[in-house]
């Protein structure tokens, strides 16, 4: 594994190593600065209201040397070293978790190579600017992977995935940038701009003729049935999961054998979105300000045809890797993009979010027609909604009680040389002598 982490690291059986992965060279935390590979935090830890130190390391030793280096070269560079390392009689399973393009720390939240920047000079904002830079470099770094997988003579049998985790941040004053054009809401709500993500798989093994468009329902625990599938597996010995196997609807084009999604279900914020087909019910908001529609389109002062050709005209090193192998079936590359784009009337109509204040009543659209969620059709379908809100109290009744615990000021970065460590295994339990006194207190009593 390589980069972002995220899933806890209290304690080490809680890091990658110790969860499958035979190796991780990445950080932990949410995000780290690009260049100084810091993650600083203003969650408030005890007295102290901000949270900084190193989150860089090999395995677990931490990486110093690296200071000054961009996050996303050495990531590639590392997933690099492990494709040509490979010993090709075994599988491998690379998962690379790029920092790219997420926010980094508030101070400095976007950051690119200087030069990098310099070739988008027509972008007016000057940090959308940086932001383009940043896809810029995360575009070559895939590119660099599939030329590694090439040249190792692993890619005519390799399955590879480009995915997101979540929709775009649009709030400058949490480092965002980006936009989720022409989308409602933003990253952490469960409107189609936090939720629908494209993703990109390319494999031999789709024997694909021609470009394909897939637009059925998929959830992300479903990649975990379906990749087993494809890797030679039956997805019947994972056990009762939730995910469902799609690999004979991506081969297919058939139908998705998932009918219904549950996207969201916060029994602190109180808030809720469930998927039936073509229905979707929203209930509760993450905040009202990101209830809205966000975000510059990226093409102001620029037509299609125009912008597509520029971009073609600078090349992609995944078309020429895959000319060579006699692989590349892409004919009307417009086409495609056309295929792929969300239309919508714009701007939203004037009464689109007076028609739907999901923290006052449910709201249900049809997504398919309406992904944009411009029209709530709540009143004309009340015996539906009741019954998306049963389905909903039904997970609830079944779902367990987060386990969300409050911020230990013993994992501040302070504590241990300003390094993120995992705070509660032995080495590094007694280290924070500032909050021993009144935390040990408490556990004594």
């Amino acid at each position: 594994m390589v980069g972002k982490w995220h899933l806890g690291y209290m304690k080490k059986e809680y890091t990658p190593t110790h969860r499958g992965f035979d190796s991780h060279l990445g950080y932990f935390s949410g995000y780290i600065g690009y260049y100084d590979h810091t993650v600083l935090d203003t969650t408030n830890l005890a007295n102290n209201p901000v949270y900084f130190g190193l989150d860089f390391r090999n395995g677990t030793e931490i990486l110093k040397d690296q200071h000054g280096k961009y996050a996303t070269h050495v990531f590639t560079e590392t997933a690099e070293q492990i494709i040509r390392n490979h010993n090709t009689s075994k599988p491998l399973f690379l998962y690379l978790a790029h920092l790219a393009t997420h926010a980094g720390n508030l101070f400095k939240p976007a950051e690119a190579p200087p030069e990098i920047i310099s070739k988008f000079k027509y972008i007016k904002n000057f940090y959308r600017r940086i932001h383009a830079a940043t896809i810029s470099v995360l575009d070559d770094s895939v590119g660099s992977v599939f030329r590694a997988l090439h040249e190792k003579d692993m890619l005519e049998n390799s399955i590879f995935i480009f995915v997101s985790d979540n929709g775009a941040e649009v709030n400058p004053k949490e480092g965002g940038y980006g936009s989720n054009y022409p989308l409602r809401g933003n990253k952490e709500t469960p409107w189609e701009g936090g939720i629908r993500l494209p993703a990109i798989i390319w494999s031999p093994l789709l024997n694909l003729k021609k470009p394909h468009v897939a637009k059925q329902m998929m959830h992300v625990s479903d990649w975990l049935p379906t990749l087993y599938r494809a890797a030679g597996g039956d997805p019947h010995e994972l056990g009762l999961i939730d995910g469902f196997d799609m690999w004979n609807t991506l081969l297919e084009d058939s139908a998705s054998p998932r009918t219904d999604m549950l996207q969201n279900l916060d029994p602190i914020q109180g808030t809720s979105a469930f998927r039936l087909r073509d229905l979707k019910l929203v209930n509760g908001t993450t905040g009202t300000a990101y209830d809205f529609w966000h975000g510059p389109s990226g093409s102001e002062g620029f037509s299609d045809p125009s912008i597509f050709e520029w971009v073609f005209k600078n090349g992609s090193v995944v078309a020429d890797v895959l000319k060579e192998m006699g692989l590349w079936i892409v004919e009307d590359p417009f086409d495609v993009y056309q295929r792929l784009r969300i239309k919508c009337q714009k701007p939203p109509p004037k009464d689109a979010y007076i028609a739907c204040q999901a923290d006052k009543n449910p709201c249900l659209f049809n997504i398919t027609a309406d992904p944009c969620e411009y029209k709530n059709i709540a009143d004309q379908h009340p015996e539906v909604v009741r019954r998306m809100m049963d389905i909903i109290n039904m997970y609830k009744a079944e779902s367990m009680e987060p386990q969300a615990k409050p911020s230990d000021p013993r994992g501040d970065p302070m504590c241990h040389q300003f390094v993120v460590v995992p705070w509660l295994d032995p080495e590094y339990y007694n280290e924070c002598d500032f909050a021993l006194g009144s935390t040990l207190q408490k556990e004594d009593r």
